[in-house]
């Protein structure tokens, strides 16, 4: 007869985030946290060996709608909607960024070298690396945005936007 396994022990909350995630809870929009008393709070240096407490933490505020950005050398700064959208922005123009390395160390593949496979491989990288430039281009940026400018309702650009999407096998993830 099988023995029984004990069910796994049930995730248990830091202590330490609950402490650094109740301080941030209490920073105010536009307010400041320094990084020496977050490195207090966690019992180690927050831009070193306490940052993936720092990290959690801010992973839990943000479902509560709670959002910090770096300042660097300096601390956390609670951010407003305005803030927020400004965030955005920067992420996704790092991402451009590193679409555009990701493009450039494609390129150093000898495509006629590899193996059939991983010419596959080689081809459906670089078609999701066009896909992306495609979609952060700037162009394409300037054209969403007239649209949003002019009123045009954001079903009308998903239904645009759906015929790339099913062609390239609908949306999975």
């Amino acid at each position: 007869m099988l023995e029984r396994i004990p069910p796994l022990a049930r995730f248990e909350e830091s202590p330490v985030r609950r402490i650094v995630a109740d301080r941030l809870r209490g920073v105010p929009t536009g307010g400041i946290i320094p990084y020496s008393e977050l490195s207090a709070l966690a019992g180690g240096d927050a831009q070193r060996d306490a940052r993936h407490l720092i990290a959690s933490a801010r992973s839990l505020l943000l479902k509560e709608r709670i959002l910090f950005d770096a300042v660097t050398n300096v601390g956390l700064k609670r951010l407003n909607d305005i803030g927020a959208l400004d965030a955005t922005e920067s992420h996704l123009q790092r991402g451009r960024r590193a679409v555009q390395r990701a493009g450039k160390t494609l390129a150093v593949c000898d495509y006629e070298a590899l193996p059939p496979t991983e010419r596959e491989r080689h081809s459906l990288n670089a078609m999701r690396i066009a896909i992306h430039r495609q979609f952060s281009s700037k162009g394409i940026v300037r054209r969403l945005g007239a649209a949003v400018t002019e009123g045009v309702a954001v079903s009308k650009l998903r239904a645009q936007l759906s015929g790339v999407i099913a062609h390239f096998g609908g949306e999975k993830e």
